[in-house]
Parts: C-alpha cells; sequence; structure tokens
C-alpha cells in the first residue's frame, strides 16, 4: 500500500504495536526496528491511528512538552514519517495510545490501513499503573508523593484533560480495550 505524499510516494504503514504503556512497546519497536527488513517511525510514538486530523491540547503537568508536541496527527506529516522506509517490507509505529483509543483507532485503520496487522503487548495491570507512575514521578511531572493519592486523583484528572499516560487505573483495564479489538477484527 503507498500514497501519494506530497511530490513523493511513500510506503505506508502494514503494522502497529499496540500495546499498553509502560508494557514493552519501546523495547519491542527498539528489537524489531534493528532488523533490516523491518521499518519503526521516528518518533516510535506518533498517536496517529488515536487522533488523526486532531489537534492536541493535553493539560496534565508536562503534557504540552510531551504528548502535545511530539503527536503527529495530520495524515500527510504521518505518511512523510515513512520517507525513508523506501522498500523495507514492514513498516510500523508503536503508539500506546492505540489500545486506549480504541473506537477512533479502529476507525482510522478502516480508513487508512484496513490491511495493517496489530502486535499487542500487555503487562500486569497493577505493575503496569505503577510502573506509569513511577515514570511520571522520575519526570518530574506527578506532583502525588503516594501511587493511592494519585489513583485517588485519576478521575479528575480524566475529567481535566490530562492525556492517558496518567489514567493509570483506566489505561490498565484491558479487557475492554481488547474486546473493541477482537470484535472490529
Amino acid at each position: 500500500m503507498s500514497a501519494d505524499v506530497g511530490n513523493a510516494t511513500a510506503s505506508l504503514p502494514n503494522f502497529f504495536i499496540a500495546g499498553a504503556a509502560r508494557s514493552g512497546t519501546t523495547a519491542l519497536a527498539d528489537i524489531l526496528g534493528q532488523h533490516p527488513s523491518i521499518f519503526i517511525t521516528k518518533p516510535k510514538e506518533p498517536h496517529f491511528l488515536a487522533f488523526a486530523g486532531r489537534r492536541l491540547a493535553f493539560c496534565g503537568p508536562g503534557d504540552d512538552l510531551t504528548i502535545n508536541m511530539t503527536a503527529v496527527t495530520e495524515p500527510s506529516s504521518y505518511f512523510s514519517l515513512y520517507r525513508e522506509a523506501g522498500g523495507i517490507s514492514a513498516r510500523g509505529d508503536a503508539s500506546v495510545s492505540t489500545l486506549y483509543y480504541a473506537e477512533d483507532s479502529l476507525a482510522n485503520l478502516d480508513r487508512y490501513f484496513p490491511d495493517a496487522r496489530l502486535i499487542v503487548i500487555l503487562r500486569e495491570p497493577v505493575a503496569r499503573a505503577f510502573s506509569a507512575y513511577s515514570y511520571q514521578r522520575s519526570l518530574g511531572f506527578e506532583p502525588c508523593d503516594d501511587f493511592g493519592d494519585a489513583l485517588h486523583e485519576e478521575g479528575k484528572r480524566i475529567s481535566l484533560g490530562w492525556h492517558h499516560l496518567w489514567h493509570y487505573a483506566s489505561m490498565s483495564r484491558y479487557a475492554g480495550q481488547l474486546d473493541r479489538f477482537v470484535r472490529g477484527f
């Protein structure tokens, strides 16, 4: 599958790593990206399937420096990430938002990449949630000194528009997310 991007023809993705945040998606993308027949986008996590065509304005601590700045949501910009893929046979990205925002991701898969395949990687849910909390603490973004307090704040954070990495418990509830993909495929 290919698309015209500007004046250049680019190979489009044919697989996506759609795992839970802090479950090993970066490690898997790094390992796969070392193979000469596999291309992984830079950035590894453009968040296109979840947010195609949208301008992101998440408002949690650091969201303006992270996801709002690095997400590639305009189709032409996303397609251009694959210009360097050339004739590489396996091309994809590894955005954890793909799994969490399953409905939007499925619609965009159907619209842009109906023949693509998915790789889903998960982690024990409590360990995943605590790892996300610890990661945000290590970056200096997480204001709560206690994991329990951060969990207590989750509903408020979601309603205020903090991005998905802050959804510690919600992002660990895989059954509903996976069910949408199973039904969608």
